[in-house]
């Protein structure tokens, strides 16, 4: 009983909350072209409705359905818990607990962040607090828009790099994905209950009046988005928009929050658009460089003091181990080898794809390449053997989907990685001069 409050509690309250001039709501009849059902689309204060007279006979008969959800427009909602219809008083107590419950929960469950995999995010915010809800989210503007632009095609972030802190602090370019994703990340690090959320945003313009006195819009994917939504207490989850319009501009709004006041915030901080606030490719916490020179000498001071007579023995003895490890390296290497191609065999696509990547490179093949580019992989076919072609199309495609799809990586996947991975190998290594060859077998082991 309690879910199914839940999901309908702020169209309910809205119902019956006493305003003058209350609005109806307005019904929306959903129909997926594929017939697939598995998963719906719900707007926003809603509650499901049975009614199914809009699906005819016909319909029915050819296994054509259907559901139908009334709703209000956000700029209907007023929920007002001291004006309360008499006859739901009691059933509004109920739904009070409820959403003092559900409030609690989502401030433990919904401000979760991986901070350890996010070094460079979690500073950002830490070097800027803030505490009101209006300030984080004028500033989660200023930072997605002054630093990053809108792009369809921003290529793979690398692999085992977070994809919010690489389209933020390095790529800079990214579509609703990557903004909503990083609107998210950086509500939750203030402590602000947020959620990523993906579906349809359908203008009012695509929808033409029928003869029956009805609206009809054919949604495609070119309707499909992403988005944020926050928590707020008398809207329940309500969506902010963060990725920039067509025009380049922010269309970010929620009850009480609009342009104007976007505009007089950035007055206030003196946040500037025009002047991105992160520097290029930011370096993580903890990278430093270590110089060379007089005051860092190439040897430690010890060893440049150290009484070589004094330990002759120990020295023979060190020479010894070390001429008998010479001998017994090739046994060694061979090993270690071995046990580097067996890893392998137990890796999946994406972690031989990023050992692919390592080999290319020290062969001095597409160095300036890192595989997020939008034509790396034609020039990634260049250098395949014509015979292999086919499998490394299926192997970066099994890379992408992986990368970005709900699928995990499959065995199958893997063993073409590693075949086509060998392919390239053996053409690698033929290149190679003989001292480079022995490096290529035994130390990098590719």
């Amino acid at each position: 009983m309690i879910p199914g409050m839940y999901y309908s509690m702020y169209f309910v309250l809205n119902e019956n909350m006493q305003i003058e001039d209350a609005p109806d709501p307005i019904f929306l009849n959903i129909r997926h072209s594929s017939a697939n059902y598995e998963n719906s689309y719900v707007p926003y204060y809603s509650q499901r409705n049975g009614d199914q007279s809009w699906i005819t006979q016909a319909d029915q008969d050819r296994g054509v359905g259907g559901y139908t959800y009334e709703y209000y427009e956000q700029p209907d909602m007023h929920v007002n818990w001291e004006n309360v219809r008499q006859d739901f008083s009691l059933q509004a107590g109920w739904y009070h607990q409820l959403q003092e419950a559900y409030m609690q929960q989502a401030q433990a469950a919904y401000t979760q962040v991986p901070e350890e995999i996010l070094p460079r995010l979690t500073a950002l915010v830490e070097e800027t607090p803030l505490d009101k809800l209006d300030d984080i989210t004028a500033f989660i503007l200023y930072t997605l828009h002054s630093n990053a632009v809108y792009a369809l095609t921003p290529g793979w972030a690398p692999l085992n790099e977070d994809v919010v802190e690489y389209f933020l602090f390095e790529r800079k370019s990214g579509y609703c994905v990557h903004f909503a994703a990083a609107a998210t990340l950086m509500y939750r690090l203030y402590g602000i209950p947020a959620r990523y959320a993906a579906g349809y945003v359908v203008d009012p313009g695509e929808f033409s009046l029928r003869q029956d006195g009805n609206y009809h819009a054919t949604v495609t994917d070119k309707s499909a988005h992403a988005w944020v939504e926050i928590f707020l207490p008398e809207y329940g989850w309500t969506p902010v928009e963060v990725t920039p319009a067509a025009d380049g501009s922010i269309a970010a709004s929620y009850p009480g929050f609009d342009g104007a006041l976007l505009d007089q915030l950035f007055e206030e901080h003196n946040w500037d658009l025009a002047v991105p606030s992160l520097a290029a490719n930011s370096e993580k916490p903890g990278q430093t460089e270590i110089g060379s020179g007089p005051e860092n000498p190439p040897f430690p001071k010890f060893l440049r003091n150290f009484d070589w007579k004094q330990y002759q023995n120990i020295l023979l003895v060190a020479g010894s181990c070390l001429v008998y490890t010479l001998l017994l390296s090739p046994l060694f290497l061979d090993y270690r080898r071995l046990r580097i191609q067996r890893k392998m065999e137990e890796m999946n696509c994406r972690n031989i794809f990023d050992r692919l990547l390592e080999m290319l490179h020290w062969c001095g093949v597409m160095v300036d390449m890192d595989g997020t580019e939008k034509d790396f992989s034609d020039r990634f076919r260049e250098i395949v053997p014509e015979d292999a072609k086919e499998k490394a199309a299926a192997f970066l495609k099994a890379v992408c989907d992986t990368a970005y799809g709900p699928d995990k990586p499959s065995r199958e996947d893997a063993d073409t990685a590693l075949q086509v991975y060998r392919c390239i190998a053996q053409m690698m290594y033929d290149r190679q001069s003989p001292g480079k060859k022995f490096i290529f077998r035994y130390f990098k082991a590719f």
